[in-house]
């Protein structure tokens, strides 16, 4: 009852997706209309993030990414697309820093769409930050398995499987899997403003029976749930959520097997190309696989660097506007946060210029069916 005051109360003064919007990395290529197409997508990014703590170490990420993809429709309803996905890191020594094969088959039926091969991934899955890190743009541009989405006016749902490595016998590799499933349902909607209940879940398994090794097997759960006012005509956001971790791993090789955390977004648009956001970040011996390691408490590259509680006030600013059109969009990010328990001041600011286009092919009708 108390949040249910505070949601009208701040709604009736302001006239008001998670934390940031983060419209320049979900805006994706149309769809080809002819039956054969191509689309491109071109990422400049610079994410430099000032941090000087062991849980979550400092990092800059600067470079190019670049996306093509050639569509053959093969019906009304089924997509097969094939290309590539290059990416060079500033620094780096080598040519290209990533070279990725990318196969689709896309099936949409009715308000139902399916990915096998390489499904839509990250950002797109509409998960928090604490849930999946959003540098995994950068990091981890490409995800295969298999994906199912359905959007309707009051719901948006997306379930994945994400095979990220195959288990190999011979150099000791073990397979490494994530379930996914991202659920946003509206509770009421009334003109713009929309009340609604996200919930989330991550599993994240690392393991292989196949292997005679003394590694040991990682199963590690994350859910969410919240609730999310938003109006539809503004970027006004108020959103809270209750996250839980969980460790089933037979042997546990970080200090925290079952914890919670807690989290306050409120969101708004100051000028028409203008966002703030703040947060408030509560935690208690919560880890995440996926997520952001700034809202973990421990780092699972160095488990001795741990801390039992987390409270984290963030303040985020974000410049974001479409330039010709939605085909080229330039993002400015400047992110402090203050560690109430280390009390240290820390950044992070980022650079981004995201360009995404479609070409329809007309095929002459002398090659035939193609």
């Amino acid at each position: 009852m108390r949040l249910l005051l505070i949601v009208v109360f701040l709604t009736s003064f302001l006239g008001l997706k998670s934390q940031l919007s983060n419209d320049i990395f979900r805006v994706q290529p149309a769809q080809p209309s002819t039956k054969w197409g191509a689309t491109f997508e071109g990422l400049q990014f610079l994410k430099n993030n000032e941090y000087f703590n062991n849980i979550n170490p400092g990092v800059t990420l600067f470079g190019f990414q670049a996306k093509g993809l050639l569509h053959y429709k093969l019906s009304k309803d089924a997509t097969f697309s094939t290309g590539l996905l290059l990416q060079k890191d500033f620094g780096d020594a080598g040519f290209l820093t990533k070279a990725i094969p990318l196969f689709n088959f896309r099936i949409e039926n009715k308000k139902w769409l399916y990915n096998l091969g390489n499904i839509q991934p990250n950002i797109q899955h509409n998960l928090i930050e604490p849930m999946l890190n959003y540098e995994n743009l950068f990091t981890q541009p490409v995800e295969m398995g298999v994906q199912a989405k359905r959007k309707t006016a009051k719901m948006n749902y997306d379930i994945w499987l994400e095979w990220k490595q195959k288990l190999n016998e011979n150099t000791s590799k073990q397979e490494i899997l994530v379930l996914g499933q991202s659920l946003e349902n509206a509770l009421f909607h009334i003109g713009s403003v929309t009340l609604s209940n996200p919930l989330y879940l991550t599993i994240f398994h690392q393991g292989g029976q196949a292997l005679n090794t003394n590694r040991p097997i990682a199963t590690r759960i994350n859910s969410a749930a919240g609730l999310r006012l938003k109006i539809q005509d503004t970027a006004f956001l108020l959103e809270s959520f209750l996250l839980n971790s969980f460790d089933n791993s037979n042997t546990p090789t970080q200090p925290y097997t079952n914890g919670w955390a807690s989290m306050t977004n409120l969101r708004f648009r100051i000028k028409k190309h203008h966002q703030i956001a703040l947060t408030w970040w509560y935690a208690n011996e919560f880890t995440s696989t996926l997520g952001n390691t700034m809202f973990s408490n421990v780092n699972l590259k160095n488990p001795y660097s741990n801390n039992g509680v987390r409270r984290l006030a963030m303040l985020r600013y974000v410049y974001s506007k479409p330039i010709l059109g939605s085909k080229l969009w330039i993002d400015f990010r400047f992110e402090p946060y203050y560690d109430l328990d280390y009390k240290k001041l820390e950044f992070s600011n980022g650079l981004y210029f995201r360009y995404v286009s479609t070409l329809d092919i007309k095929v002459p009708r002398s090659l035939g069916s193609f």
